[in-house]
């Protein structure tokens, strides 16, 4: 039931990111006469939160613009779905699992003072936020996406840092393939 619920919301997503996105972003692509244009598609790793494992499911495309240190990620569409187990004492300790769901679209410009620690190489998109959700637990996935630099590569590394309601955060890592 859950891989049919999610692909149903990824399906009517995707679509409706589409649209939303085109438009916009094609004149970001003209004027990006100079830049490395990639077309990538990624896929879910793992999830983690802390030092466990945290389920995750989902894909992201974009177009990657990079020139020097600016980079854009154009025409994103894409979802992302975790869930984590936990007890609720106040339903006697059953078993409960809380799924969150987020849904991307847009056109992003990387954050140009970030300075990484953790995550080298990499371009940072500040506001990397759920358009749609799930809702659980007052709804909302927020947070930022990092990308590796090199969109020459056939592949690259990609991590959605996300806190969701108020109850869950972890990163997602990616594997981006280009197309």
């Amino acid at each position: 039931m859950k891989i049919a619920v999610v692909v149903v919301i990824s399906s009517v997503a995707v679509a409706i990111a589409a649209g939303c996105s085109r438009a916009a972003s094609h004149s970001a692509i003209a004027d990006a006469a100079t830049a490395t244009v990639a077309d990538y598609s990624c896929q879910i790793d793992a999830g983690r939160q802390q030092a466990d494992v945290l389920p995750a499911e989902g894909t992201i495309q974009f177009k990657y613009s990079v020139d020097g240190n600016n980079a854009e990620l154009l025409d994103l569409v894409g979802f992302v779905s975790t869930n984590y187990d936990f007890n609720v004492e106040s339903n006697g300790g059953e078993k409960k699992i809380a799924n969150y769901t987020g849904v991307f679209s847009g056109n992003f410009k990387n954050h140009e003072a970030y300075r990484p620690t953790v995550y080298t190489n990499h371009f940072k998109f500040n506001n990397f936020d759920a358009k749609v959700t799930s809702r659980h637990d007052g709804g909302g996935m927020r947070g930022y996406l990092v990308v590796k630099k090199d969109n020459g590569s056939d592949k690259i590394d990609a991590h959605y840092v996300f806190q969701a309601g108020d109850h869950i955060g972890g990163t997602i890592d990616m594997t981006c393939a280009k197309k």
